[in-house]
């Protein structure tokens, strides 16, 4: 709801046009287009083959490393910046009597608040890859109206509740407006209106937002209480004003229920900032206090989840891509290794998906400089090297094995070297780790060594057999494999 920190900024990569760098081609973000049309291609397929088959898994497995590489995407390019930033600067605050302004100055200075709405931001975008072009096909008419304190018809309560969940599933996805234009469609201008109100108060010379905001956000409150209105409008006004109970109620998986927790956080903080700036409105104060003296944290939103009495968002809690993304949110990579490393060591082996996601998530940290649990970095390598070579990826075992301490790709790399029996592959495994690195060439001479060993008989003490010096004898090695 609020303006996305990132709004307006055109490279939204790390690696300016740099596509050959491993870090940048997976952060690129996808063209909008082109993701809606791979992603109705792809529910084809699954359809095809059935929601409990192989490909169903494989599948979102990938939309989640779709989803994940987005978050980490969002999140991680506000906080390079903020560690290239001079701190003065992000704690200059100019007094102001408009509270658009007073905001703005909240999200530049306070990281917290700001990579919250980012958080928001994600869940929003990965709500509307989800939506159809539902509202070109609502029609609504009702012959009663709520002002007239009649009961609907059975077929208009039945319109009434399709609209509202279409409408809710709008602003879930963060598409404000467009619920505004379905309502006005529906011959709802009134119900569009009160989805307006929202806006923060400004006044250069004309004139933006609601000045009588907080008057307005009460009201949403209220109706978010009357337990007679159907439950998506009461998460409707619930969603504007903050209040997280009638929202929770029409969450029904772990993206939605972190959805509203995070953004009930933004606006919790928000509303704070403008009441210690003197700017609050005189009718917030009858608000319920545990709402303005909620003290949330990204660590308390996830309590709150873990505390959740609801059967398939504790299970999706648990789900190996949402504890990633948990762990992102919180910026806990040491939290998250442990993880890596309790799953490296179960009995059932992991998805290979997830374990190529893993390695390159791990790659992607390093390549900031982060620090890492190197143990667990050497785990996933190796596990994931053992994948490339299982699967006869001889192209890719190279550059992987390279990434690994120069004593364990001695031992990778000649290992893998004794699973390759087509002559005419190895020059190329040779190359390859010619062009890795020293470490991987060291692991080449190494195995070569052992060839020759065992092919070639040992020269007597006098014979000259080891005339020609390292280079001669380097070359009869290479020649043996």
């Amino acid at each position: 709801m609020y303006i996305s920190p990132v709004l307006g900024m055109d490279n939204t990569s790390f690696f300016a046009d740099d596509t050959a760098n491993l870090s940048s081609a997976l952060l690129k973000e996808d063209d909008p287009g082109e993701a809606g049309e791979g992603n109705k291609r792809s529910q084809s397929v699954v359809l095809r083959a059935g929601q409990n088959s192989k490909t169903a898994g494989v599948h979102w497995l990938l939309q989640q490393e779709i989803c994940t590489w987005r978050l980490i995407t969002s999140l991680y390019r506000d906080r390079v910046q903020l560690a290239l930033e001079d701190d003065i600067m992000t704690d200059l605050v100019v007094p102001s009597e408009s509270e658009k302004v007073v905001v703005e100055q909240l999200f530049q200075r306070d990281a917290i608040i700001r990579q919250s709405q980012l958080v928001v931001d994600w869940l929003e975008s990965i709500a509307k890859d989800k939506i159809g072009d539902f509202s070109d096909n609502i029609e609504y008419y009702a012959k009663n109206v709520c002002w007239q304190q009649r009961p609907l018809a059975e077929l208009d309560r039945e319109d009434d509740t399709r609209l509202l969940k279409n409408l809710f599933s709008l602003i879930r996805a963060g598409m404000t407006e467009e619920a505004q234009r379905l309502c006005k469609r529906c011959g709802q201008a009134w119900r569009a209106a009160t989805l307006e109100g929202w806006k923060l108060y400004h006044d250069p010379n004309r004139t933006s937002g609601n000045p009588q905001r907080g008057i307005w956000k009460a009201c949403c409150w209220r109706m978010a209480e009357e337990e007679q209105l159907n439950r998506y409008e009461r998460a409707i006004y619930s969603s504007l004003s903050g209040n997280l109970k009638p929202l929770l109620a029409v969450c029904e998986s772990w993206e939605d229920c972190v959805w509203a927790h995070f953004k009930v956080m933004v606006d919790s903080l928000v509303e704070k900032e403008l009441m210690s700036s003197g700017m609050a409105h005189q009718e917030m104060e009858t608000l319920p206090r545990e709402y303005l003296e909620a003290n949330w944290t990204m660590e308390k939103v996830f309590e709150e989840l873990q505390a959740l009495e609801l059967k398939r968002v504790s299970e999706e809690t648990k789900e190996h891509h949402h504890v990633i993304q948990k762990f992102v949110i919180l910026g806990d990579l040491d939290g998250l290794f442990e993880e890596f490393s309790d799953w490296m060591t179960t009995s059932k082996p992991l998805p290979s998906h997830l374990l190529r996601f893993m390695t390159h998530l791990l790659l992607f940290f390093r390549s900031l400089g982060l620090a890492l649990k190197e143990e667990v970095c050497v785990d996933v390598l190796k596990a994931y090297v053992s994948l490339l070579v299982r699967d006869q990826q001889t192209d890719l075992v190279a550059s992987y094995v390279s990434q690994l301490p120069a004593d364990v790709a001695t031992v990778q790399y000649a290992a893998f070297l004794e699973t390759v029996n087509q002559p005419e592959l190895r020059p190329r495994c040779l190359q390859l780790a010619t062009d890795a690195g020293r470490d991987v060439e060291c692991a080449t001479s190494c195995y070569c060594g052992e060839r020759h060993t065992e092919f070639t008989p040992t020269p007597d003490a006098g014979d000259g057999g080891t005339q020609g010096g390292p280079k001669k004898d380097r070359r009869h090695r290479l020649a043996a494999v």
